[in-house]
């Protein structure tokens, strides 16, 4: 039964009533089992939970039951575990990043809207997209009360939205569409708002005006409408979840794991075997494969990136796979940012990111793109095999290279990583905040929490065409090959094994650890990461990772963070100017 999916014991106590909720509808539809009354749920299975008056301490009890023996539990607004109320929902997303303002966002008549009641205060509001500009004009800003708002709601399941509807008085623009740049903007911010909340699913209102500003003002539990659309998304999150458990099982269920591409190789380690704990601060060690990469002229015992032995492309072959595309920024000895593109064209393997300031837009940022690998040693390679040619692109100029989350004030770094040859799902994006995200901010500058407000939100993903995804949570982790590596490792751990893990072993289900990654208390971090520890020692990917992962948790232990404003390019054995 690993892998199946069942609606909560509370929908056999209420939701199943004369008020059915549009999942309640959809699960019958389905012929989705009922937990604790048509059998009970196993391990690797998932629980869909129906908030329903009546569910009672029982009911709570047996959930808790479930996720400590690794069945998932989905919540939806109202669920045990979720936020309490509107407010503490407030509070938890402004956190995030959500900016709350003084304005009133809950007139869904339209129009110009000039007071505002004091019981709708502090609602928070959102950014058009996660670390981009807004529509025109910046988003959530206190002042002037702002015109001719249209309103909407979108119904979230699972890291989609079903649809956006208008609410209120008014029309949507006559090409309306779900390519339409407001549809795609209120699209990803009700996701990102259910995602920060904890849940798996709810209903979001929203709020745009003719500046572009976006706005949450409530999140509320699902009514009846849309039950074939909640129907379609229910199957297929029923079959993709489904998928994603047999993929990191054997037939037999018996946990035996199948052998990913560089699991347990022998390849020579930047990491493993070298201590690789940092001695200081300011220091972090000379990582004993920078003379292994030089010496072996960046080759993996794949014989190529992303290729077999036998030369076959893997990228597109089901292999679990993980590539990247980290940032760094190039000062001036007078500590001012040369333009990346004076030196670097847009695209290729070594390239520039463009950011907006204003109407302009301008290209300070290189970023760059190596092919991806099996294992962190693949990918590290690579990455050295790319530095060395961006240094040779940069020969001779007297500049200093910067790495971290925000190295130059108001200069957002990121080290996006991806990693195709497996499903996304919300279990995954949160086993990478946990694994990925929390290590690496308890071990970060102190200056770069000021990034996490504002690009570094926890369960930031993209998709890619290719099928797989881009998880953008994390800075830029160039400061060092030991920081590199091991969040390398950490995500193919969380790919390899999360459907292995009870949810109550990853610390980013729980708000308390949240608030701690935002608000960069580095005693709750530590504390996150030694129970994190503990449970990735179970992990059957483990032991082909843990010369990696070790050096990192070493760090952590001693309260050890990375200095953003040092070069870093002679921890990468590529040569200062």
């Amino acid at each position: 039964m690993v892998g199946n999916v069942w609606i909560g014991p509370s929908a056999s106590n209420g939701a199943y009533g004369k008020k059915r909720s549009a999942v309640a509808k959809a699960a019958a539809l389905l012929v989705w089992p009922t937990a604790g009354r048509d059998g009970d749920p196993e391990d690797g299975d998932a629980v869909l939970d129906i908030a329903a008056d009546g569910s009672g301490a029982e009911a709570a009890v047996r959930i808790d039951e479930w996720e400590r023996k690794g069945i998932w539990v989905l919540r939806g607004w109202g669920s045990r575990g979720g936020p309490s109320d509107w407010t503490d929902a407030s509070l938890q997303l402004q956190r995030a990043g959500f900016p709350g303002t003084e304005e009133d966002a809950d007139n869904e008549q339209g129009g110009n809207c000039l007071a505002k009641p004091a019981s709708d205060r502090g609602k928070p509001y959102l950014r058009s997209e996660a670390g981009g500009p807004a529509m025109s004009g910046p988003v959530g800003v206190a002042g002037a009360y702002r015109a001719n708002r249209r309103f909407f709601e979108v119904p979230v399941f699972h890291l989609d939205a079903l649809t956006v509807r208008r609410t209120g008085e008014g029309r949507v623009p006559a090409d309306w569409s779900e390519s339409h740049p407001l549809y795609r903007k209120l699209y990803r911010e009700a996701v990102r708002a259910v995602y920060a909340l904890g849940l798996d699913y709810s209903v979001v209102r929203l709020s745009a005006d003719d500046q572009g500003t976006i706005r949450a003002i409530r999140i509320r539990s699902v009514s009846a409408q849309d039950v074939q659309l909640w129907k379609s998304a229910m199957a297929a999150f029923a079959d993709g979840w489904r998928k994603a458990v047999c993929g990191c099982r054997d037939e037999n269920g018996s946990g035996t794991k199948k052998r990913e591409i560089g699991e347990g190789s022998a390849v020579g380690g930047a990491v493993g075997g070298h201590g690789g704990s940092p001695e200081r601060r300011d220091r972090w060690p000379k990582i004993g494969g920078v003379d292994e990469i030089a010496e072996h002229g960046g080759r993996t015992e794949a014989s190529g990136v992303g290729r077999r032995s036998d030369g076959r492309d893997v990228r597109h072959s089901g292999m679990l796979l993980i590539g990247a595309d980290p940032e760094f920024v190039l000062l001036r000895p007078d500590g001012t940012i040369v333009s990346a593109d004076r030196f670097f064209p847009p695209t290729g393997a070594a390239g520039t990111d463009t950011v907006r300031s204003g109407t302009r837009l301008l290209r300070p940022i290189v970023e760059l793109r190596p092919d991806p690998a099996g294992d962190p040693d693949g990918l590290l390679r690579n990455l050295w095999r790319l530095l060395h040619r961006a240094s040779a692109l940069t020969a001779g100029q007297p500049l200093r290279w910067l790495a971290g989350a925000m190295p130059v004030r108001g200069v957002a770094l990121g080290g996006h990583l991806h990693l195709s040859g497996v499903e996304l799902n919300a279990r995954l994006l949160r086993t990478l905040d946990s694994f990925v995200a929390l290590p690496l901010a308890a071990v970060e500058d102190a200056a770069g929490r000021r990034r996490r407000l504002r690009y570094g939100a926890l369960g930031d993903f993209r998709r890619q065409p290719h099928g797989g995804f881009e998880y953008r949570t994390p800075p830029s982790w160039l400061v060092s090959p030991t920081v590199a590596s091991a969040a390398f490792a950490l995500a193919l751990a969380a790919a390899r094994d999360y459907a292995r893990l009870a949810v109550t072993e990853l610390p980013t289900y729980e708000d308390r650890y949240r608030r701690a990654y935002y608000e960069g208390d580095r005693a709750l971090l530590r504390d996150a990461c030694s129970r994190l520890h503990d449970s990735l020692e179970r992990l059957p990917s483990y032991s082909g990772l843990s010369r990696w992962i070790e050096p990192l948790f070493k760090a952590i232990r001693l309260g050890e963070t990375w200095d953003e404003t040092a070069d870093f390019r002679s921890k990468w054995g590529v040569p200062l100017p």
